[in-house]
């Protein structure tokens, strides 16, 4: 009996473990050099000036709308075909989220979906590099800085992207990154906050460091600890290794997708999308018995979004966001998937993988 492949699964290396038991026996578990070191390095990446190490890549959201001071008399527009984190932060900050529809096709946000639902009352925009694939940022930002709004790059999904040549996160006001288990490279839990703007991360600094602070002010148990951010730090190093798996993988599942006549993931050109997911169309066959259908073959596949984020706010569907979550299907992509598991997918790529019963 074959082993199952997993739909997500991260890639340890020994030299992981040896960072973390490191700093476990450095006996410093919080606020040392490993976190100075990862937030350093990862704004080096980006070429912004600072970064925050933080718990989580929700808490980064959450800080980055705190910093930009973004209350409850503010509107926050989010795309609808994302987890719910982004809704989530939204209110924790105590403002309103309005939805954005997506293109179906790539499950991003456009400039033309976005303009029709500005208003007086919007102060921001939660702009989401979708499953490893860049968001149209430039576009986005030219809209934003017509209206006067703020613009928080949503990077938990692309670590390590370009978009234009110029690397994903170093655009917006402030950008955030999750470096959740199975995210594209990982300290268990955690995120990163940044910004080009250097009092924008300092304030977000200070607002996580609640218990050196003397002023009663609101602030948050967010940090990273030592620990997660030596695995970070080990796991970065080989960022650009993880990257390049991933594209020999997303090429041979696309060669596999178009012999059988299966609709991949749209073409991007290279570094525009690092593939942290390999989305395929089912063709207007139910989702759920497709992913059955690769169950049947031991390969775990999943609907990459759980459900869209109107099914939590107003309930009327979105055309773009339902038409991608109807259709959608993840299946399994990160560096540690063996050769044999790698045919055993493209095997499975078939014209009945998608085709009705």
């Amino acid at each position: 009996m074959q082993d199952v492949i997993p739909h997500s699964r991260p890639t340890i290396y020994p030299s992981d473990i040896d960072a973390v038991a490191g700093a476990v026996e450095s006996g410093i578990l919080v606020d040392g050099p490993y976190v100075e070191k990862f937030s350093s390095e990862l704004a080096g990446r980006l070429s912004t000036p600072d970064a925050v190490a933080v718990s989580s890549g929700t808490a980064a959201l959450h800080l980055a709308l705190r910093v930009l001071e973004i209350s409850s008399d503010d509107e926050v527009i989010i795309p609808a075909y994302v987890c719910t984190a982004p809704l989530l932060a939204v209110r924790y900050a105590g403002a309103t989220p309005v939805l954005c529809d997506v293109d179906p096709d790539s499950g991003l946000m456009t400039a033309d979906h976005l303009r029709t639902v500005v208003t007086k009352r919007t102060r921001a925009v939660i702009a989401v590099h979708l499953f490893g694939r860049a968001a149209p940022i430039d576009d986005i930002m030219s809209l934003a800085a017509d209206h006067g709004l703020f613009v928080i790059e949503d990077c938990a999904q692309a670590v390590g992207g370009d978009y234009r040549k110029r690397p994903i996160g170093s655009f917006g006001d402030v950008s955030i990154f999750s470096f959740y288990a199975t995210k594209v490279i990982t300290t268990g839990q955690g995120g990163m906050l940044s910004s080009p703007k250097r009092e924008i991360t300092e304030a977000a600094r200070d607002l996580i460091h609640y218990d050196q602070r003397d002023d009663g002010a609101l602030r948050y148990n967010y940090r990273m600890s030592e620990m997660q951010a030596a695995l970070g730090l080990s796991q970065l190093s080989r960022l650009d290794r993880f990257l390049d798996r991933r594209r020999v993988i997303a090429d041979r599942y696309r060669d596999a997708c178009v012999k059988s006549g299966i609709e991949p993931p749209p073409e991007r050109p290279t570094g525009e999308d690092i593939h942290y997911r390999f989305v395929i169309k089912t063709g207007g066959v139910d989702p759920n018995v497709v992913c059955n259908r690769f169950n049947d073959f031991g390969i775990h596949a999943r609907r990459p979004v759980y459900t869209p984020l109107y099914h939590y706010t107003t309930g009327e569907p979105l055309p773009g966001a339902s038409c991608a979550f109807e259709q959608d299907i993840s299946i399994p992509i990160y560096p540690s998937l063996s050769d044999d598991s790698i045919m055993r997918i493209t095997d499975a790529l078939k014209p009945s993988i998608v085709e009705e019963s």
